[in-house]
């Protein structure tokens, strides 16, 4: 590379100096945790995940049909613990007990009625069963700020707005629908995949050094045990119209004035 050179044009000399350019990298150090059940709630559901009430290794979620489920609360466990949360309100059995209200569950009644049904991410006001997540996630943090679901009139998750967040200290729920966990053997059936996907949170991204969001990674904490996590994923495979991403602030109104060189926003 050079570092500086002239050009000659005549009489008139022009020095150009290049400008060396870097990467913007951000990233929130969320507490990585491994979905699993972490207390002794009683467990009546059947058929039972043994041990049925003693919480279960933090690995188990491979082998547990109960454990393997635990994706909402073990990532609402880590949004809650990055705001400072503490106790109960960081406990994935005591997250899922407050979100839990369809199959027949009681939600806080302080008992685990099923285990392999996972928790609901979409309302009932845009033609889902229910929010359980979102139950859950106001319950542990606060009343979310919903983004995706576009075809259901919901406002999409973007590029620029991830990068508004995470400069703005926000972590990201995100609801990766249709997708199953990195490292997951063996993974479900296909047709199972219309209604379920994954939990984790987003928090970081990377962008670049371009003036577009499109090649952006994002810094992924992963709940499940063999994914690797966390780990850098490609945005066109995290942005969807058809997911639930949940942060606890809106990111909109906090805009920092100085931010000028954030991508095309303020150019």
């Amino acid at each position: 590379m050079n570092n500086g050179f002239r050009i000659l044009l005549g009489t008139v000399t022009l020095l150009l100096i290049p400008v060396l350019a870097w990467s913007t990298v951000v990233t929130l150090p969320v507490p990585q945790a491994w979905q699993h059940k972490d207390t002794n709630m009683v467990c009546v559901a059947v058929p039972p995940a043994p041990p049925t009430n003693a919480p279960h290794p933090v690995n188990d979620a491979p082998g547990c049909r109960h454990c393997g489920y635990y994706c909402a609360p073990a990532s609402v466990s880590m949004f809650a613990q990055y705001r400072g949360r503490a106790g109960v309100l960081i406990q994935q059995d005591y997250i899922y007990d407050q979100g839990k209200f369809l199959h027949g569950e009681v939600p806080a009644n302080g008992i685990i009625e099923t285990t392999g049904v996972g928790m609901f991410d979409v309302p009932i006001a845009m033609g889902g069963p229910g929010g359980e997540v979102q139950t859950a996630f106001s319950w542990a943090v606060g009343n979310p700020f919903q983004w995706g679901l576009v075809n259901f009139g919901g406002l999409p998750m973007t590029g620029v707005l991830v990068i508004l967040c995470i400069e703005d200290n926000i972590p990201i729920l995100w609801c990766d629908h249709y997708n199953w966990p990195q490292g997951m053997e063996p993974e479900p059936n296909p047709e199972n995949n219309e209604v379920t996907g994954h939990c984790k949170i987003i928090a970081g991204y990377n962008d670049k050094d371009t003036a577009d969001t499109i090649d952006d990674e994002y810094y992924i904490y992963d709940p499940w045990p063999t994914s690797g996590s966390p780990y850098w994923q490609t945005a066109n495979t995290v942005l969807s119209p058809l997911d639930v991403y949940l942060t606890d602030f809106d990111p909109v109104p906090n805009e920092h004035t100085t931010w000028g060189g954030m991508k095309n926003l303020y150019r």
